[in-house]
């Protein structure tokens, strides 16, 4: 593989890049996203990896939401970020940031369900009278 394709990234990416926990690790991610940043690479970054960052940031290293909303933001505005791979997660951030009873999985699907005009099965209440 060329060092200027487009990569798929997993969430220890992100994780190394954010935290800084392992020298070795981050020296790789941090090249990696100063060329995203720069928009000389691309970067595709699933909404699955980015509930994985999510939740590994908040239950595991205890950051509080609006830090971790404001920092997948700031990473999710890189120019190498593909667009579309992260249109709605960025929307469910915002939702999951200014509605503290939904989760950000239950944001998503808000999210998705109007997008794509169809709309949501759940035995969630809180769901159910937030996503309308």
């Amino acid at each position: 593989m060329k060092e200027t394709e487009d990569k798929i990234i997993d969430a220890n990416i992100i994780l190394r890049y954010l935290l800084k926990d392992d020298e070795g690790q981050f020296k790789i991610a941090d090249s990696f996203f100063v060329g995203v940043k720069a928009g000389k690479r691309k970067a595709v970054i699933l909404e699955s990896v980015l509930m994985e960052v999510f939740y590994v940031l908040s239950k595991v290293y205890d950051i509080p939401k609006s830090e971790i909303i404001n920092v997948l933001k700031n990473l999710l505005s890189f120019k190498g970020v593909k667009e579309g791979s992260t249109d709605s997660f960025i929307h469910a951030l915002d939702c999951h940031g200014s509605h503290s009873c939904l989760s950000l999985v239950d944001c998503l699907i808000c999210i998705k369900s109007k997008k794509l005009e169809i709309g949501v099965l759940s035995f969630d209440k809180k769901l159910n009278n937030n996503c309308k």
